[in-house]
This record gives structure tokens, sequence and C-alpha cells, in this order.
């Protein structure tokens, strides 16, 4: 009997899968950005740089909520990147997206 690939239902790694990191970062990703984008001044029209540069002068928050945003999209990049590596891993997926 071959016991090469037999599955156990459990999962002996030391770490979390590639697969659930990416989730993670994907989800975490999008829901800073989302939160950080839902705190942003925009009282005033985007087109009135007088006004709109005024409003975000008067703003405690715009510091912490562009820095959210950054944030969020570094965490949704890495989560696009570590998928990524998890898809070219697999043989027949993304072959789409290897170089010839």
């Amino acid at each position: 009997m071959d016991t090469r690939h037999v599955p156990t239902g459990q999962n002996h790694d030391d770490g979390p899968s590639p697969r659930r990191l990416a989730a993670v970062l994907l989800v975490a990703g999008v829901v800073l950005s989302f939160a950080a984008g839902a705190l942003h001044p925009e009282g005033a029209n985007a087109n009135d740089h007088a006004a709109a540069f005024a409003e975000y002068a008067r703003s405690d928050l715009w510091i912490g909520v562009h820095l959210g945003q950054l944030v969020g999209m570094a965490a949704l990049i890495a989560g696009l990147l570590v998928l990524g590596s998890v898809a070219g891993a697999v043989p027949g997926r993304a072959s789409s997206l290897r170089r010839s």
C-alpha cells in the first residue's frame, strides 16, 4: 500500500497556510482601507482646492486616515502577492500569468 499521499484531515504544518495568510491579508487590507476612507474629511467640494485644503488642515485625523489607507493597501498588495505565489505553485493554476 502506498502511504505517501494519504490525507488525514489534519494539518501538521508549523505555521499558517499560505492560503489562509493571503485571505487574512486581503480581508484586513480591504477592511482597513474602507474604514480609513470612511473617516476621510469630505465636506468641501474637491474641485474647490482652497476649501478642500483648508478642511484637510483643520482635520486632526488626516495623517491617521492616510496612514491607515497606506497600511491597508500594503496588506492588500501583500495578500495578492502571497495568493499569486500559492497559485503559481499549484500545477495547472495561473498558467496564464506565467511568462514563457
